[in-house]
């Protein structure tokens, strides 16, 4: 029986903390059903970032879990919580974990776009999915067209919450109405 998510110790994740990889084993023990929503506030996903991932991922793995990466678009304005990540970073991220089940939070930052490429992109992204998270507080509604045109829509995944608390990644579980902007569950 799956713990849920007030029955768990809350579970705090630092990449960078040297027992991380014991509190993924923790949480996951627990009853989560991945790690994240993962943040690189300073550096972005740079190398250092992704080392300190590898330990995490490769349990996710194991365990046939996901892991939710913070992403955000590379241009436009500055808010709290927009990371310096840069598009070829995520690329590198997906790249460097191709087995992995990997959610990026809020598009991907847009790298969705790049599945139209003929070559390696869309075969590098086969096991992501697209975070939809405040979408209506960045992105005219006109993203989510785009996005299932070109990604489709089982990459999407409306809640990041549900997600890491559901033991599934569930894609499409929630998507927009596309003629009214309002949001209607998949039957």
């Amino acid at each position: 029986m799956q713990a849920t998510a007030t029955e768990i110790r809350p579970c705090c994740l630092d990449p960078f903390n040297k027992f991380a990889a014991n509190e993924v084993r923790r949480c996951l023990k627990e009853g989560l059903s991945g790690i994240g929503e993962l943040a690189f506030y300073e550096s972005g996903i740079d190398e250092t970032a992704l080392d300190k991932l590898a330990p995490l991922f490769e349990i996710c793995l194991e365990n046939d879990f996901p892991a939710l990466i913070h992403t955000n678009e590379p241009v436009g304005h500055t808010y709290p919580g927009k990371t310096p990540n840069t598009m070829s970073q995520v690329y590198t991220l997906v790249k460097r974990f191709p087995e992995n089940k990997i959610v990026l939070a809020h598009w991907g930052g847009g790298i969705f776009l790049y599945n139209i490429l003929k070559k390696e992109v869309k075969q590098s992204l086969k096991n992501v999915y697209f975070d939809t998270a405040a979408s209506p507080f960045l992105y005219d509604s006109e993203i989510y067209r785009l996005a299932i045109k070109l990604a489709g829509q089982e990459k999407m995944a409306t809640s990041h919450m549900i997600i890491m608390t559901s033991g599934l990644i569930m894609p499409g579980l929630v998507i927009p109405n596309l003629n009214s902007g309002g949001n209607r569950r998949r039957r």
